[in-house]
């Protein structure tokens, strides 16, 4: 049968308006329009029985016309707009593949759209940068990973990171950024602590990312997440517990136990500095104290903290110790940002360190 619209059909249509025959003259129409193939005064017919078709009560005569016109340079806008609106079967052929869509037609459309109709724009060739914020903000986890998967997407990097605020957890997002040919390095570097060991080599591989920044971007995320096990009302026979199980395990890190100090954890510390220096806890509160004197250096030391980061936790200490004396709010939210004011105004040159905190010397006999 030829692909053209010819008078036979044109004749079957009279005779036969069954939904078969309109489902070809649907295909033929769709496949000729715009095309040299028809005269002026035929393209004038074809874009009226387009418009009949659009509204066909078959779905099967819709799809049909959608399929046909999904490559069609010359699909009129509104035709386009109206088949994205339809059933999925008839909507997703004309939404992942024609033109005739403006970005403001397609934010439009992600507004309200089924999770077939998201992954098909999610699938287009071509994705802007303002379409694919709205596909972040709006689809669901696979239009998500379909946009991402799809190198054609112009997706930014503040885009990026929303993509893993709200789908962190997902390994399908985890694996199309990986597999993107160009992530940004500042998402690279939040994903290597997100992923499995296998998706961390895979990474690393193919986005440049240096092993040994790799592993500091693992330690760390580590470190917030324990510390995050913590509520501030935690019982302190449950600190001690887990500050025993991390040094039980050599995870029981300067950067864990500064962090803690400077998030107003001052039992986490308290405790920690007890199991790395191997003294009573009530004498360590004593030394704690001295922040004026030799006593907290000389815990310090015996803790076997780094020298460099001594400034930082005496800093840490009397910030925690002036609150008290004023009476001001147990907050760590409080304490954490006074104490982030006096980091950037006296210590911005410090570095943290990420190796296991030593503890006292083995033959240590004090």
């Amino acid at each position: 049968m030829s692909e053209r619209l010819s008078q036979e059909d044109v004749d079957r249509l009279l005779s036969d308006p069954s939904a078969e025959t309109r489902r070809i003259t649907a295909t033929k129409i769709a496949r000729d329009f715009g095309s040299e193939v028809l005269t002026e005064s035929e393209q004038k017919v074809a874009q009226e029985i387009i418009g009949l078709l659009v509204r066909d009560v078959a779905v099967r005569v819709r799809q049909a016309l959608s399929e046909g016109l999904k490559h069609n340079p010359n699909v009129p806008p509104d035709v386009a707009v109206a088949l994205s609106k339809d059933v999925d079967d008839v909507a997703t052929p004309i939404l992942r593949n024609a033109f005739a869509f403006s970005d403001d037609d397609l934010i439009e459309i992600i507004k309200i759209a089924s999770p077939r109709k998201l992954a098909a724009i999610a699938e287009r060739d071509k994705v802007s940068s303002r379409v694919s914020d709205a596909l972040i903000d709006h689809g669901d986890e696979n239009a998500v990973a379909c946009l991402i998967a799809n190198d054609g997407a112009e997706i930014d990097p503040q885009s990026l990171h929303r993509a893993l605020d709200r789908y962190g957890e997902s390994e399908r997002v985890h694996e199309a950024m990986i597999d993107r040919s160009k992530l940004p390095l500042v998402i690279a570097e939040r994903l290597v602590a997100m992923v499995s060991n296998q998706m961390r080599t895979r990474l690393v591989t193919r986005h440049e990312l240096k092993p040994e920044t790799a592993t500091e971007l693992m330690f760390e995320a580590r470190e917030r997440a324990t510390m995050a096990l913590l509520s501030p009302d935690a019982d302190a026979r449950e600190v001690h517990r887990l500050v025993d199980q991390l040094y039980r395990f050599k995870r029981l890190t300067p950067t864990m136990v500064l962090r803690a100090l400077c998030t107003g954890d001052v039992v986490f510390f308290e405790s920690a500095i007890t199991r790395l220096a191997g003294i009573p806890e009530d004498n360590v509160r004593i030394l704690v104290g001295d922040t004026g004197g030799i006593g907290l250096k000389r815990l310090y030391d015996k803790a076997g903290l780094p020298a460099s980061m001594f400034p930082l936790a005496r800093s840490a200490i009397e910030l925690y110790q002036e609150m008290q004396r004023k009476g001001m709010p147990d907050s760590r939210d409080s304490y954490a940002r006074l104490m982030l004011e006096r980091i950037v105004s006296k210590f911005d040159d410090l570095a943290p360190i990420a190796e296991p905190a030593e503890g006292p010397p083995s033959d240590a006999s004090s």
